[in-house]
């Protein structure tokens, strides 16, 4: 009877620790969200973001804070709540995606909807958002309950994470393009978010083969730039992706498990 008390004493320590660790996280999207609405989108989005961050559009990488400073406030809404969060060892790195949808100024009835990713990296105390990436889909999505990975490496000082993350990505990539979809299976985490334009995002290796029968085309990547966790335990990608006369830009989530890295989330706006 005592070691099973101990041991759900030291479960609900676990539990606590991990939901403690990606809360600060969340809390960021939360309040990111809640800005949008008191203010407006462009407010929002200035106060929140890195000096370096970057969005998409059309295929394109433009520098966040130009982009946004460029567009006229409205009182269209933009509203989007998180519903997967992924804090690196150290809490420096944090991934977060969610539902969004759109509602014009003026009107109550929603026009368009879609699912996000924003990559949040730790500045003194504070988050801020570094790489935000969206698509479209019709699909409604209910308010999500929130999922989430806190992870806890013990590693070696120096590890070089970076640096096998990419090497990771260019065997992935290189492997895409010899044997198409089944380059994933090698590489698909257990809770990996496939999120494709024009669908609702899956979650799942269970769910894999759906996600990748909407991947439609052999599509060429081509990384443009990355950024990895202080303990090299999660790390970013992005990029363009083509796809014949299609253009556009992906974004891969890299995780490690002891030695291996592994793709827990990718977002693919084509």
């Amino acid at each position: 009877m005592k070691t099973l008390l101990t041991l759900l004493l030291l479960l609900s320590v676990t539990i606590s620790f991990s939901q403690d660790s990606w809360l600060p996280v969340v809390n960021a999207e939360k309040r990111f969200a809640s800005y949008a609405l008191e203010t407006n989108t462009k407010q929002a989005f200035l106060k929140f973001m890195d000096t370096g961050a970057i969005v998409f559009k059309d295929g394109e990488i433009l520098k966040a804070k130009p982009t946004w400073e460029a567009k006229t406030p409205n009182k269209s809404k933009l509203i989007w709540e998180p519903s997967f969060v992924i804090v690196s060892t150290g809490g420096d790195l944090g991934i977060t995606s969610g539902p969004w949808q759109f509602k014009p100024e003026g009107k109550d009835s929603v026009v368009a909807r879609g699912e996000f990713t924003t990559v949040w990296i730790r500045k003194d105390t504070a988050y801020k958002w570094i790489i935000d990436m969206g698509v479209d889909h019709e699909a409604q999505v209910q308010s999500p309950n929130i999922t989430g990975i806190a992870l806890s490496h013990v590693e070696r000082t120096g590890y070089p994470g970076l640096r096998y993350m990419l090497m990771a990505e260019n065997n992935f990539i290189n492997n895409y393009n010899n044997s198409g979809k089944d380059a994933y299976r090698d590489v698909a985490d257990n809770d990996i978010h496939l999120i494709n334009n024009g669908f609702a995002p899956i979650h799942g290796i269970y769910k894999i083969d759906e996600a990748l029968t909407n991947m439609s085309g052999i599509l060429q990547f081509q990384a443009v730039g990355s950024g990895c966790s202080e303990q090299g335990d999660l790390g970013y990608v992005y990029g363009y992706v083509n796809d014949k006369d299609k253009k556009g830009n992906y974004l891969r989530i890299w995780r490690r498990i002891g030695r291996k890295w592994m793709i827990i989330l990718q977002t693919i706006t084509i």
